[in-house]
């Protein structure tokens, strides 16, 4: 009967525990005291998370489009730029080239002036020569073509900031004959077809310009003319007026020709043809002629002094 009670009782706290079990986790337990925030543990400090944030590399994303550049805008305002090309030498390739750069009547020094050639009518162009400008804007240099021909040449600046750039070309031909005389003429019109004729002593060439009243400058050794005024100028087989300048061992022939194409000659005197320098054989016919004419006439005298003679002395005889 005891042990009866003994598992009655038993069985009755098991249930109360259980009870109270139930109880306790379906209801919460209510903390009346303040919650405390406690960082964890493995959280790093503040400072240390700003230091690794420093330490990444931060890069800046690039433009989708890049930004254009403003052009700068182009002077155009224009300078002056002249030069001009003579030959040195009756008997020599050597060209000499002079020019001046200037604005509104005032000279540009110190400015960059390069000299070009084309043998192609201007298609390519080979720098031979860069000269600054003196104080009075003239700049001078000397150039040596490999052979005579037909060539252009060109001067050009580059500008500055508030004038713009500038070409100017000139038109060049030369020529030569079997005693190595250099014949030459320059325009800014286009020249073709320099020739000499020994035989007739006549220079030709043709000219097309495009703008009225272009100058020609054309050079004759002196050795081939004595006196200048004798040459005849003809444009189209017309005589015209023609300035000159002698320099050196060259007449420099100076005439003006108007818009288009032309044909030109310059007529030597055949006098000049007997010059003893350009060629001795006419000269030295004409001493042997004169020498031959010169015993001829002695001769004759001679006999006619014999004769005479003859004759006085018979009539001497006679008389006796």
């Amino acid at each position: 009967m005891s042990k009866v009670k003994l598992l009655g009782l038993f069985t009755i706290v098991l249930l109360a525990s259980i009870c109270l079990s139930l109880g306790s986790s379906a209801v919460p337990a209510i903390n009346t005291e303040k919650a405390v925030y406690a960082p964890q543990a493995t959280m790093p400090p503040v400072s240390l998370l700003q230091a690794l944030q420093d330490s990444e590399p931060t890069t800046t994303p690039e433009p989708t489009e890049k930004p254009t550049p403003t052009p700068k805008p182009e002077p155009t305002t224009k300078p002056n730029l002249k030069f001009a090309c003579q030959s040195s030498s009756a008997n020599s390739l050597k060209l000499e080239i002079t020019g001046m750069l200037s604005y509104n009547n005032s000279a540009i020094p110190g400015a960059q002036v390069y000299i070009r050639s084309s043998t192609d009518g201007g298609d390519n162009w080979e720098n031979f020569a860069l000269e600054q400008t003196r104080a009075d804007g003239s700049f001078t240099t000397t150039w040596i073509p490999k052979t005579t021909g037909n060539y252009m040449l060109c001067a050009h600046w580059a500008g500055n900031d508030t004038l713009r750039w500038m070409n100017t070309t000139l038109n060049l031909a030369l020529t030569s004959d079997s005693e190595n005389n250099i014949f030459c003429a320059s325009s800014n019109s286009t020249i073709t077809r320099l020739r000499y004729d020994p035989a007739s002593q006549t220079l030709s060439f043709n000219t097309n310009g495009t703008q009225n009243s272009e100058s020609i400058n054309i050079f004759i050794p002196k050795t081939l003319v004595n006196d200048v005024q004798t040459l005849q100028v003809k444009i189209d087989g017309k005589t015209v007026a023609f300035s000159n300048k002698a320099q050196n061992d060259i007449w420099i022939i100076t005439c003006i020709a108007d818009q288009g194409e032309h044909t030109l000659t310059v007529q030597m005197p055949l006098l000049e043809f007997m010059n003893p320098v350009s060629n001795p054989w006419p000269t030295i016919t004409i001493i042997i002629i004169a020498m031959i004419a010169i015993i001829a006439i002695a001769t004759i005298i001679r006999r006619r002094r014999r004769t005479a003679a003859s004759v006085a002395a018979i009539l001497k005889q006679n008389r006796q």
